[in-house]
């Protein structure tokens, strides 16, 4: 057996490994972009404050933006190289996909909760941290099954549903504006039972999918 046969590569530190991984999926990028998209609740609160159907609005749309984000930062650039990686990638995708969600969550409601509620039966905190959840979930879904550049299309689809059912309804009813049908789970009110367990299984189921196999992307490799 000669020298060179008996080498063997030294070991990554687990920190350069996340840093490299967390770099792949322009980490940096994908923080700011989701802090603007929160920030938005921040950027347009006169305007929120002047409506209580404006306020059911950008319940829908700033989770929708935060979601597409996260859903479309799963894709990998490296595909079917990671998927056959000798290292075990979930940890990795976990914390990539997990801040994302904690810096959007914990923004999201820091924001919302300096507004005047003008739904007084309505907790606006709960229904973003809910819609969030449930829009990441149905994004990483999309982006485990089909493609993860594409998995924003689920999450606007789903916000433009509760919007067009918000504006047909108008502030004449503010109960009802918050009582669609139950499978348009992000108009629900805050204390539907139902829209929580909905959004908390596409939100975990999703989370866990990706992070265990990862996304496909268009070719259908894997990563």
């Amino acid at each position: 057996m000669t020298a060179a046969s008996t080498i063997r590569p030294l070991p990554v530190p687990r920190w350069q490994l996340l840093a490299l991984f967390l770099r792949t999926r322009g980490m940096l990028t994908s923080t700011f972009l989701v802090l603007a998209s929160a920030g938005l609740l921040w950027f347009l609160e006169d305007w929120a404050g002047k409506g209580a159907i404006r306020q059911a609005l950008l319940m829908q749309l700033v989770p929708v933006l935060t979601a597409a984000l996260i859903g479309v930062s799963a894709w990998s650039p490296f595909g079917e190289y990671e998927r056959t990686a000798a290292r075990s990638l979930p940890a990795l995708r976990g914390a990539h996909i997990g801040s994302l969600l904690v810096v959007s969550l914990g923004l999201s409601v820091w924001l919302v909760s300096r507004w005047d509620d003008l739904a007084p039966k309505i907790d606006l905190e709960a229904v973003v941290a809910r819609n969030i959840i449930g829009f990441a979930g149905v994004a990483l879904v999309v982006g485990r099954l089909i493609d993860a550049r594409l998995s924003w299309i689920a999450p606007l689809v789903m916000g433009i549903l509760a919007s067009s059912y918000v504006l047909s309804v108008g502030e004449s009813d503010l109960d009802l504006m918050w009582g669609p049908d139950r499978w348009i789970w992000n108009g629900q009110s805050s204390d539907s039972m139902s829209a929580w367990t909905i959004a908390l299984l596409l939100g975990f189921g999703g989370f866990g999918w990706m992070c265990r196999s990862g996304p496909k992307d268009a070719s259908g490799e894997e990563s």
